[in-house]
């Protein structure tokens, strides 16, 4: 009897190793939207679990084949017949760990090609000399996080990164704590991606680091039971400077010295250099930190506004920059989460036009219960993206998607007693900024919450007007201001038609990031009716394998179902190949093509107008195509080497 346990025990643990690669293909996760304290001290997800388990397998097996044959054989001989089943299920669908290492090949080479022509115009530029500056800027802001003061880090982060920090050290004060991130230490620098226009070179950086993440009580200094947590972590953190800024021959802010003239900074009310009265916070001189997002959340940079849109304000605005809006939107966006924190809406006075901060100020105060303000706690950005813009003879308009998520909450304004009232929620909102029609932006601009005339910090008060040089702030004649706030399903109900129109005029292009294509499979599937339950199950598992959290999947098979997406499959079959070929490099990315993914390209294909005999021989080519590729890249490291071109479908 002990021996058939036994037995039995090992078929169970083999089949348990059979499994395995299939449990622990994605592991990990994180917090959503940077969770916990936010910003600087927020954890992204762990990596991926375990090995496959082969060696044992086949440890196993051979035990069982002498010592149990009668098993040992036919379980042996199962496993070979389950293995042909599976290939032939799959039917075309593919399984190559090359695979793996050419879509690193890939993503290396056009990295390579970004940075020669950074080098080609700034010959000083080194990547490992500036990857030793992120890590020395990482570990500054994760010190000025941890001692809820910013002062040493300002001089080096955008308005909107320093908006959405002083906001959550202001929450978590609030509270009675602080978050310390203690004994940080950087393991890994990596550039994933660099872009540069007319205006910025923007690099994105994944940090992996590791630390001791802790909360304190601020009146007895002692640690909050279960708060602590000791855990590798990997954000994304993006640096940009203006397109013609050179390297710094010296220290600059990172280090604790003017960028311009290298002396140790002392910084006046607003914000120059005591020794050389340049504005220390500019891209002008050198790298600033512009944005920091989950790894779990973070897309590869895309055109966000197409050229159609794009053309209709850089036409009469030609130093336009969405990087500078979107900067701003975030501004806007935490200006009106500390007024609702703090029932004040003396915080929207510069930044709304007079019209909407009558209106939200009337909102705010009408939102208060008795003596209590209401709002949302740690409200954390996960995404901000220009939607569409608009031009008339009045007005320029700018409508702005910010994604975010934040636990409702209420605030005694005079005990400061604070009791959350919801569960954290992912919430997405359009932010309208608008100007007169006659405004136009400054070259290289990026200061968000500043004069755009004297460029001294804006200050919450009742004043329209700058204190130090006078000029009115949101008149809309120098300034982008906030015109309106609406939930996206609000929005896109009263602008869809219009939205959809200029989209068309546009020709505008599905972005080439994991959530656009999610939400165009997603539209796919409800083209038909309703998603069954089937459907929806292989949504999210190919979600899942591409970095799209759970929740975020059924968030947007929510606004697909309720007809709010923005995004869907191209109906015509050159944009619809592009599309294609994406999807197909999706599939390929981890080396192995599921049977449900080849399911779901054998739909986006059907429904683009190419058969499954195409897919096919595309598919088979762009494996044989990249495999190639990968090993030329790396056998050939001082070869610039160009990855092959997507597949023409057209033959």
């Amino acid at each position: 009897m002990k021996k058939k346990l036994t037995v039995f025990l090992l078929i169970v643990a083999v089949l348990i190793f059979l499994g395995s690669p299939v449990l622990l293909s994605r592991a990990g996760g994180g917090e959503s939207y940077g969770g916990g304290g936010g910003g600087g001290g927020s954890f992204g997800g762990g990596g991926s679990g375990g090995g496959n388990g082969g060696g044992e397998l086949i440890v196993c097996l051979i035990w069982l084949i002498i010592k149990y044959p009668c098993i040992g054989i036919p379980l042996t001989l199962f496993i070979i017949a389950a293995a042909i089943f599976s290939k032939v299920k799959t039917s075309g669908a593919i399984t190559d760990r090359n695979l793996k290492k050419s879509a690193k090949a890939v993503r290396n080479s056009t990295i390579d090609s970004d940075i020669s022509r950074l080098k080609a115009k700034d010959e000083k530029f080194s990547l490992e000399a500036l990857k030793t500056r992120v890590a020395t800027a990482f570990v500054a802001v994760q010190n000025a996080w941890s001692a809820q003061d910013l002062k040493k880090v300002i001089p080096f982060i955008s308005d909107g990164v320093n908006e959405r920090f002083s906001l959550q050290i202001q929450m978590q004060k609030a509270e009675g704590w602080r978050n310390i991130m203690e004994n940080v230490s950087v393991r890994k620098v990596e550039l994933i991606a660099l872009s540069s226009d007319e205006h910025f070179d923007t690099l994105h950086f994944a940090i992996t680091a590791k630390a001791k993440d802790y909360k304190k009580d601020l009146k007895t200094e002692k640690t909050l039971p279960g708060s602590t947590v000791n855990e590798t972590f990997t954000e994304i953190w993006t640096f940009l400077r203006k397109a013609d800024t050179k390297t710094l021959s010296g220290k600059g802010a990172f280090e604790g010295n003017c960028p311009n003239c290298a002396a140790p900074l002392e910084i006046t009310d607003a914000g120059k250099c005591k020794a050389c009265n340049a504005f220390i916070r500019s891209p002008a001189y050198d790298w600033i930190l512009s944005e920091i997002t989950q790894e779990e959340e973070w897309e590869p940079q895309k055109a966000k506004v197409t050229s159609f849109l794009k053309e209709l304000i850089t036409a009469k605005d030609p130093n336009f920059s969405v990087q500078y809006i979107e900067d701003r939107a975030s501004v806007v966006f935490y200006r009106y989460q500390a007024a609702l924190f703090t029932g004040d809406s003396l915080h929207l006075r510069k930044v709304a036009s007079p019209e909407s901060y009558k209106e939200l100020a009337a909102q705010i105060a009408a939102g208060k219960k008795g003596n209590s303000a209401v709002y949302y706690r740690f409200p954390a950005v996960g995404k901000v993206e220009t939607l569409w813009i608009q031009s008339d003879d009045k007005f320029d308009k700018i409508h702005v998607l910010v994604k975010w998520s934040g636990s409702l909450a209420e605030r005694n304004l005079s005990t400061g007693r604070i009791k959350q009232t919801g569960p954290r929620a992912i919430r997405s909102t359009v932010f309208t900024l608008i100007r007169n029609s006659d405004a136009f932006s400054t070259s290289g601009s990026f200061s968000s919450s500043h004069c755009p005339n004297c460029g001294a910090p804006e200050l919450r008060d009742a004043s329209d007007v700058c204190p130090y040089c006078g000029t009115v702030l949101n008149d809309g004649s120098r300034a982008w201001i906030l015109g309106e706030i609406k939930d996206f399903y609000s929005w896109s109900s009263s602008n869809r038609a219009q939205w959809d129109e200029d989209r068309r005029r546009a020709n505008t292009d599905l972005p080439q990031n994991p959530s656009a294509v999610i939400e165009a499979l997603a539209a796919m599937m409800f083209a038909d009716g309703a998603a069954d339950q089937k459907e929806r199950k292989k949504l999210a598992e190919f979600a899942s394998k591409h970095g799209v959290p759970e929740s975020q999947t059924a968030e947007i098979v929510e606004r697909v179902k309720n007809g709010n997406h923005v995004w869907q499959i191209p109906s015509d079959k050159a944009r619809g190949s592009a599309f294609l070929s994406y999807l197909m490099d999706m599939a390929l990315s981890d080396g192995r093509v599921s049977h449900e993914e080849w399911k779901m390209l054998k739909e986006a294909a059907y429904k683009i107008g190419i058969d499954e005999a195409t897919l096919k021989k595309q598919l088979r080519n762009r494996q044989k195509a990249l495999i190639n590729f990968g090993k030329s890249y790396f056998k050939n490291t001082n070869v610039n080497t160009t990855p092959p071109p997507p597949p023409d479908f057209s033959n």
